[in-house]
């Protein structure tokens, strides 16, 4: 199953990709996000692989995340493993106008058990609900922190 958004924020790639990068950054933006830590590689290049945690509904739920791929300031891709499902998140940003980036996120799922499978497409609302709502969190703490600069 793939999921795709986008938004347009009023920051060049360039600031975006940035933000982004920044793993202090990720509770501003990412729905009940707790914390990550790096296991091995430096944080952000490709091949490094770290645990994130986050909590669903008071259950805490672990993913690997290996950097798959990075061009600065255009795409950003990693694979997540978790106990239920595998996914890989590719983000891409593009210039929209002088200084603004449309950022378009495409999550590709595999779902692992049985009930996981029989679970998903009804699932699919409320995952593009919340994949958006992210965009929107990002796009507002990137917008509200750079007028503050």
């Amino acid at each position: 199953m793939t999921i795709e958004s986008n938004i347009e924020i009023s920051q060049p790639p360039s600031v975006v990709y940035e933000f982004m990068m920044d793993e202090e950054n990720l509770p501003l933006w990412l729905t009940n996000f707790v914390r990550m830590e790096t296991v091995s590689g430096e944080s952000g290049e490709v091949g490094s692989i770290s645990k994130h945690f986050y909590n669903e509904r008071g259950r805490v739920l672990e993913f690997t995340e290996e950097i798959t791929e990075i061009r600065e300031n255009e795409l950003m891709a990693a694979r997540y493993e978790s106990e239920d499902f595998d996914m890989h998140i590719a983000n891409f940003l593009k210039p929209a106008g002088e200084a603004s980036t449309q950022l378009t996120i495409r999550s590709e799922y595999v779902f692992k058990s049985f009930w996981m499978k029989l679970f998903a497409p009804f699932a699919r609302n409320t995952m593009q609900k919340r994949m958006q709502e992210n965009l929107e969190r990002l796009k507002d703490a990137i917008e509200e922190l750079t007028e503050i600069e």
